[in-house]
């Protein structure tokens, strides 16, 4: 387990540190890590307006996040690249580009009924 150089919240050995502490280490933001404490993926508590956790809910968070990161590159990129990769086109330009050919083929349908319309109005 890695060895972590917080402030605690008191001197008797509670085990508990800040987020805020954590975060001014550099490792992760502050609204990154109130963002997976409130959502549950990291194991904390609040005391007022502060949230704390402990070395080893810590621990268990990275663990987790790294083993989550490990098992996605495992994956075929056919898999895990449709969410993390670019966003394909969206299909409304074909559909715009089939109606200008639907369009176009009935037109040219209109022409030429129009002209063996008036090639037989001739005639008679």
């Amino acid at each position: 387990m890695a060895s972590y150089n917080y402030q605690f919240i008191d001197d008797r050995g509670s085990g508990y540190f800040e987020l805020s502490q954590l975060a001014s280490g550099g490792v992760y933001s502050l609204d990154y890590l109130v963002e997976v404490a409130r959502g549950g993926q990291l194991k904390s508590f609040k005391i007022g307006d502060k949230w704390f956790t402990s070395e080893q809910w810590l621990a268990d968070f990275i663990q987790r996040v790294r083993q989550d990161l490990s098992q996605l590159s495992s994956e075929p990129e056919t898999k895990w690249a449709k969410h993390l990769g670019p966003k394909p086109i969206r299909h409304w330009h074909f559909t715009l580009i089939n109606f200008l050919i639907v369009l176009l083929f009935f037109s040219w349908l209109a022409i030429v009924a129009l002209v063996v319309a008036l090639i037989q109005f001739g005639r008679a």
